[in-house]
């Protein structure tokens, strides 16, 4: 059994961008306590993403110092993705299976490209550190110049509405490798189509094809070169 080595490129479709909103649990516990301080009394709007007007700051996937798009993001768009195409003759495994199996990422993560550039986290701190008490409109100018932008709509909560803002990348890349374990479940015109289904109807991150509630967000295309 060998390995084929392959290379992948994705941009998100025209008009599809990217919303992110990373749980993370040491930030959760950050704002909690932000929350709770009655020193922020004044400030605090319930159900609000802009209370604290830094909230946002913490909804980026990051790792070493840049936002990033987790390996295991990928993996289970792919793997939804690879649901609807069905196997080669003669195969009993299904494709999902196969990818869930016989693919691997070489790396935990990838740069988030805006611009051929990768968005250093540096750069997002620094825009909390400055604008810790800033309107908020002055976090909507300032994270424009770092290349993306705060997406703010309403959304219902049982019977409440409550704010929410979501890190947007209008235009956005990510390039990586991976393996293929070839035993014949993944040829490469499987590979190819894979990649396309699942960038056109399942995408990656926030309000996406196949979330729970779909939305239009996270499409992309994939240029899959074999090395």
């Amino acid at each position: 059994m060998s390995m084929r080595n392959y290379k992948f490129t994705i941009e998100g479709k025209p008009g599809s961008s990217l919303l992110m909103h990373a749980d993370d649990v040491e930030s959760g516990d950050i704002l909690q306590a932000w929350r709770k301080n009655s020193a922020n009394k004044a400030h605090k709007v319930a159900g609000d993403d802009r209370s604290p007007v830094w909230t946002y700051t913490h909804y980026f996937y990051a790792r070493d110092g840049r936002v990033v798009i987790p390996t295991e993001n990928l993996i289970a768009c792919l793997v939804k993705g690879g649901m609807s195409i069905a196997p080669g003759k003669g195969r009993k495994q299904s494709i999902k299976a196969a990818v869930a199996a016989g693919l691997v990422f070489d790396a935990e993560s990838f740069d988030l490209l805006v611009a051929g550039k990768p968005v250093k986290l540096d750069k997002v701190a620094a825009l909390r550190e400055k604008c810790m008490k800033a309107p908020f409109s002055e976090h909507q100018a300032l994270a424009k110049s770092l290349g993306f932008s705060l997406d703010v709509r309403r959304a219902k909560v049982g019977q409440a509405k409550h704010v929410r803002v979501r890190p947007r990348f209008d235009k956005w890349a990510a390039v990586g490798t991976f393996s293929v374990i070839d035993d014949g479940a993944l040829p490469h015109e499987s590979i190819v189509d894979l990649w396309d289904i699942s960038g056109a109807t399942v995408g990656l991150m926030e309000w996406r094809p196949s979330a729970i509630k779909p939305g239009p967000y996270g499409k992309f295309d994939a240029t899959i070169e074999e090395i």
